[in-house]
């Protein structure tokens, strides 16, 4: 786990969260991100391209982030990068983007949040399958 790359991301949730039982009872869950950086450029605030990313996180925290996080609301997440790339058949190189949820929260840059704890289950937060 040293090696790999950490990363903290912010921005907003593109979609509904799914959310999966996989073998053992194990739990999955999964949404699209959305972070656009802006800048000011002579006095007015430009958005740069969006860059699309997929989270997952496991678990115990696969399960809050299910009951908690909402399509449109902004988030922090951090956790573990990875980058895919490929090409289409029709040519065309694709990178998908992938962050491995370590912790999940609601950016309280743009509102408030309420925090209730999880009943504990003995499991590792975010434990990969």
């Amino acid at each position: 786990m040293f090696n790999e790359a950490q990363v903290t991301v912010m921005g907003w949730v593109g979609g509904a969260v799914t959310l999966r039982e996989v073998s053992g009872g194990r739990h999955v869950a999964t949404f699209r991100l959305a972070s656009t950086p802006r800048t000011m450029r002579q006095g007015e605030w430009v958005n740069g391209p969006t860059t699309w990313f997929t989270v997952t996180a496991w678990n115990r925290l696969a399960r809050n982030v299910a009951e908690t996080v909402r399509s449109g609301e902004p988030v922090v997440v951090h956790g573990i990068f990875t980058a895919d790339v490929w090409t289409r058949e029709d040519g065309v190189s694709v990178t998908s983007h992938t962050v491995l949820a370590r912790a999940v929260g609601h950016d309280l840059s743009y509102g408030t949040s309420a925090w209730t704890r999880s009943e504990p289950e003995g499991e590792a937060t975010s434990d990969a399958a």
